[in-house]
């Protein structure tokens, strides 16, 4: 297929992935790399992802849906027999391969924005995103269109039809770079040769902090949670993840430390407001100022929230991250490997947990050992995260090579660039 670019002096470029769906760490790779290219190109911008209302309503720009099921399931949910549900899938894996193919045909380049775009640490379906990334990679390749993995995470993944996609769609990118060195080391175990692959920060390092609201009450923690269900179907790792997080904030209120509740994603609402219950049930007098939630719902709220509180102690990677990010003293709860990576980076590895793995007690002497630490880790961090700054800067020097070898004359002519 030809590429059909509506105006020729400008670079048509299409953004594709879990954008829009709620989570606000894709969302915040989203923002960041869409930042630089529309302050570095005349380009047509626009986007196939999860989520193209919120995506159009907040950008302004074209978007559409890259799963014909998520369209059938809003519509008539899941009704009918399991063959017909079957049925169902596969017609739209052949549905959401046409749609890729004809789309990715539009443009000149294409790219998927950071994100955990070849991870499994959490479950993921082979017909949703996997199959989703495998078409565009494969569209890439038949049109001549360069499909770009820009800062994206990886993870070891069982075998089966899902990390058949993955792999082979990382293959067939024209592309590759990855936020750790953690991630491109799982590539190449699965087969993927890496060689000319770089490693940079996540994309959301590159988003601008936010403005200050003033000093952050004195003591005040963060506690950012996740929901862990996905995949657990007995319960119990969902179940004793609240209760060391409720344990925890008891903890925290009894020692005069005010607590605000923190996501990263919509799915971890229900688990925040369970938290939040179970606390104001055990301590009824707590005041408005000493235990507080109000959900996030982009990138910018989330930021602020963390700016508001002196420490901050987290489950969700972008909630890690943006901690940081603002050199806040943090302790990475975290499920997987890209939080150990993600503190190693920034200097501060000792302060990494699995939470299936720690007791309450563990928690609260680290997090005493962070409050002693804490004027060495803000050095650190604000050290660590200059660096990761510029590195990002180099990302986007290495894009801009791929976005200006795919579309030639048309960047030089639209956009004043040499």
């Amino acid at each position: 297929m030809a590429s059909t670019i509506a105006d020729p002096t400008r670079v048509r470029i299409g953004l594709h992935g879990r954008l829009g769906s709620g989570n606000l760490g894709n969302d915040g790779t989203l923002e960041a790399l869409l930042t630089h290219l529309q302050s570095s190109y005349d380009a047509e911008i626009d986007f196939l992802c999860s989520g193209p209302e919120w995506v159009s309503a907040r950008y302004g720009l074209p978007a559409r849906q890259m799963h014909w099921l998520h369209r059938e399931q809003a519509r008539t949910g899941w009704r009918g027999s399991l063959p017909a549900r079957v049925a169902r899938v596969g017609w739209g894996v052949l549905v959401d391969a046409w749609t890729s193919a004809r789309w990715v045909s539009e443009h000149d380049v294409v790219c998927v924005p950071g994100m955990g775009s070849l991870e499994t640490t959490l479950p993921v379906k082979p017909w949703q995103l996997p199959a989703a990334l495998f078409w565009v990679s494969l569209a890439g390749r038949m049109t001549g269109v360069p499909v770009a993995y820009v800062s994206v995470g990886a993870s070891r993944m069982r075998g089966g039809p899902t990390r058949w996609l993955l792999v082979r769609a990382a293959r067939l990118a024209h592309y590759r770079s990855f936020r750790d060195e953690y991630s491109r080391q799982q590539l190449a175990h699965l087969g993927v040769d890496v060689a000319a692959d770089r490693v940079y920060p996540d994309l959301a390092f590159a988003l601008p902090e936010p403005a200050s609201s003033g000093h952050a009450p004195a003591g005040s923690v963060g506690v950012g949670v996740i929901d862990l269900a996905s995949g657990d179907r007995s319960g119990r790792v969902g179940a004793a993840y609240q209760l060391l997080i409720t344990d925890l904030v008891l903890w925290l209120v009894d020692q005069r430390r005010p607590v605000r509740l923190l996501i990263g994603d919509g799915d971890d609402e229900p688990v925040a407001r369970a938290v939040l219950d179970r606390v104001r049930q055990a301590r009824p007098d707590l005041g408005p100022t000493e235990l507080c939630f109000e959900p996030a719902t982009t990138i910018e709220e989330l930021s602020r929230q963390v700016a508001g509180v002196e420490t901050v102690i987290a489950s969700r990677f972008h909630n890690v991250l943006c901690a940081v990010k603002a050199g806040r003293p943090t302790l990475s709860l975290g499920y997987a490997a890209k939080h150990r990576a993600l503190m190693a980076a920034v200097g501060t590895p000792e302060y990494a947990l699995d939470p299936r793995e720690t007791t309450l007690d563990e928690l609260v002497a680290l997090v005493g050992r962070l409050d002693a630490d804490r004027a060495r880790v803000v050095a650190t961090l604000e050290e660590s995260v200059s660096g990761l700054v510029r590195d990002l800067d180099r990302q986007f020097t290495a894009l801009d090579s791929v976005v200006i070898e795919a579309s030639g004359d048309a960047v030089g002519a639209g956009s004043g660039r040499p």
